[in-house]
C-alpha cells in the first residue's frame, strides 16, 4: 500500500482549491459539524487493564490519522487532534463557522482519562471560501515539561499577518500552542509556507516545491522543537528547529542531503541530538544519481542518522538490519525512531519487514546495536502503520496493524518496561477486529502517528470504520499492570558501519 494520504494530499488539497478559486463554485453540504460537543462512554475489557472508546463521531467526517498527548502533571487529561474530510464527493465542503470547509483538523479533550470525550475543530484553520481557502489536515501534537501543547499542521489560518498572503492555501505549515490541554490555541505562526521557497531552496539546496505530513517533537532537555515536512514533487523530507517556542524557525535541511533514500521517515529527539532513520537501496535512481554516495551499500541498508546542528549536518551509520522495505514509491513501511527521554544516547528504530516487525536499540548513539523485538506477521496478513515511542521513565512501546486479506484488520501493542530488555505479551487494542476501511482509498488514515506512555499506561488511536463511517477511536493500556516480562527476542549486541 503507498502513501497515498501522504503523497495525495496536499495535491488534492491544490486540485481542490484550484477548482474552487477558478470556478467560484462551491459544493455545500450539510450543516453538521465535528465542532459540537460530544461524549462518548467507554468500553473497559481485558480485566479492566485495557479502555477503548470512540472518540469522534460526526456522520460527515471521515477521521484519522490522531495523535494522542497526556499531562504528566494529570494523567486524566488526554488530549488528541485528527484529520477529518468529508464523506461526500470531492471537491465537497462541509459548512463550519466560520465558512465551508473541504478538509479540517478536528481536537478532542478528555477529563477522565479517555473515558469521554469533549470534540471540536482546531481553530484558525479557515477563512471564507472560495476566495481565500483555509482548511488543516495532518496535525500533530508535542508537549513540553511545562504542560504547553504544541501543533503543527498543514493549512492553518489564511489570513496576511497570521499565515501567507498568497491568494491559496498553496503549501502552508503552520504552529499553534495551547497551554489548557487543547481548549483553547494561539493564533498560528508560519513554520513555512510557498513566499519561503526561495530562501528555504537556497539554504537547503533543494527546490521545496511543496510540503505535506508534517511530524513534530520537542527535545525535553533543550525544549528545542523539531518539525520535519515532506516535499511531495520530489518525495525528499527535510526538518526544520525552532529555539524560541515556535516563534521563529530556521532553515529546512534534508534529513538525506545526498538524495539517496525513497524516503526519509519520521525524527525524534532529547539531549540536544535530532535523531532520524531511512532506507538506501542500491538499485533505485536516487542512490545511482548520488556521486560519489555518501552511504554505501551492497544491497539494501537501514541508515540511523543523528545531528547537533538541528538537521544542517549528520552523522550516518548503517545498522546491522537485513532486507529492510524498499520500493520505487513510499510506502507505509517506512522506518520509524524514537529517542529516550530519560537515557541519553539511548535510540529505538522500527523496521517493518513483509514477514515481520523488528525493533532495533542503541543505548551508545548507534555504536552497537540489539533486536530487541520481533514480532510475526501471519501468513496472508499485512503489516500497516507501525509507530515507536519512549515514555518518560524508559518505558519503550510499539504499535502496528495487522491488515487481513478481506482488508479488515487488527491493532497490537507491546510494551518493554525496561528501554528495550524485555517485553511483556502482545495486546490486541481493537475491541474485536475492525472492518475493511469504508473511506478506503480516501486520505485520512495513512499512518499510525503516534503514541505515548507514561509510568502505567500507553495510549494510541486509530480510524476504524466498525459504526459504517470511518471514526477515531482511542485506547488506554495499562501496561504496568501487565504479566510478567518475557524475553522476546535474544539480541546480542551488534557492531555499526560507520560511512
Amino acid at each position: 500500500m503507498t502513501y497515498t494520504g501522504r503523497t495525495k494530499v496536499r495535491r488534492r488539497l491544490a486540485l481542490v482549491f484550484g477548482l474552487i478559486a477558478s470556478s467560484g463554485l462551491l459544493a455545500q453540504v450539510g450543516a453538521q459539524s465535528q465542532a459540537s460537543t460530544q461524549s462518548r462512554a467507554g468500553t473497559l475489557s481485558d480485566g479492566g487493564r485495557l479502555l477503548v472508546t470512540q472518540v469522534t463521531t460526526s456522520p460527515e467526517w471521515s477521521s484519522g490519522e490522531g495523535w494522542i498527548i497526556v499531562d504528566p502533571r494529570n494523567p486524566q487529561l488526554v488530549t488528541a487532534v485528527w484529520t477529518s474530510f468529508p464523506y461526500k464527493a470531492p471537491g465537497a465542503a462541509i459548512t463550519t463557522p466560520p465558512g465551508p470547509s473541504p478538509v479540517e483538523c478536528g481536537v478532542g479533550y478528555s477529563t477522565d482519562g479517555g473515558r469521554t470525550w469533549d470534540v471540536s475543530a482546531l481553530p484558525y484553520q479557515r477563512v471564507g471560501l472560495p476566495v481565500n481557502p483555509g482548511g488543516c489536515a495532518d496535525p500533530t501534537l508535542a508537549d513540553a515539561p511545562d504542560g504547553t501543547l504544541y501543533s503543527v499542521f498543514d493549512g492553518g489560518s489564511v489570513i496576511p499577518g497570521v499565515g501567507t498572503s498568497y491568494p491559496t492555501l498553496a503549501s502552508l505549515d503552520t504552529v499553534s500552542a495551547s497551554r489548557d490541554q487543547g481548549r483553547t490555541w494561539s493564533q498560528p505562526k508560519t513554520v513555512w509556507s510557498v513566499e519561503y521557497r526561495a530562501d528555504n531552496t537556497v539554504e537547503s539546496r533543494d527546490p521545496d516545491a511543496e510540503f505535506d505530513r508534517p511530524w513534530l517533537v520537542i527535545d525535553p532537555v533543550t525544549r528545542t522543537l523539531y518539525a520535519s515536512f515532506s516535499d511531495d514533487a520530489l518525495v525528499q523530507r527535510v526538518v526544520l528547529a525552532s529555539h524560541d517556542d515556535g516563534v521563529t524557525w530556521g532553515p529546512a535541511y534534508p534529513l538525506d542531503p545526498d538524495f539517496q533514500s525513497i524516503w526519509g521517515d519520521t525524527i525524534s529527539a532529547a539531549f540536544g541530538v535530532v535523531a532520524a532513520a531511512y532506507t538506501v537501496d542500491p538499485n533505485s535512481l536516487e542512490y545511482k544519481a548520488s556521486h560519489p554516495p555518501e552511504v554505501t551499500c551492497n544491497q539494501a541498508c537501514a541508515v540511523f542518522e543523528t545531528s547537533t546542528s538541528d538537521g544542517k549536518t549528520w552523522s550516518r551509520t548503517v545498522m546491522p538490519v537485513d532486507n529492510p522495505p524498499v520500493g520505487s514509491t513510499p510506502t507505509t513501511l517506512g522506518l520509524e525512531v524514537a529517542a529516550d527521554p530519560s537515557t541519553k544516547g539511548r535510540f529505538a528504530v522500527v523496521v517493518p519487514q513483509s514477514s515481520d516487525l523488528q525493533v532495533w536499540v542503541t543505548s551508545d548513539t548507534g555504536a552497537t546495536w540489539k533486536l530487541a523485538l520481533t514480532a510475526n506477521v501471519p501468513g496472508g496478513d499485512t503489516l500497516l502503520h507501525t509507530w515507536v515511542g519512549f515514555g518518560s521513565t524508559s518505558a519503550l512501546g510499539v504499535v502496528w496493524r495487522i491488515e487481513h486479506a478481506d482488508k479488515s484488520y487488527d491493532v497490537y501493542a507491546d510494551v518493554s518496561p525496561d528501554g528495550g530488555t524485555t517485553f511483556g505479551p502482545q495486546v490486541e487494542l481493537t475491541p474485536s477486529t475492525a472492518p475493511p476501511d469504508v473511506a478506503s482509498g480516501a486520505p485520512g488514515d495513512d499512518c499510525a502517528c503516534n503514541l505515548y506512555l507514561d509510568g502505567k499506561y500507553l495510549y494510541t488511536s486509530w480510524g476504524d470504520s466498525r459504526t459504517g463511517q470511518r471514526q477515531l477511536w482511542f485506547a488506554r493500556y495499562d501496561w504496568a499492570g501487565q504479566s510478567a516480562p518475557s524475553s522476546a527476542v535474544a539480541g546480542s549486541s551488534i557492531g555499526r558501519v560507520r560511512r
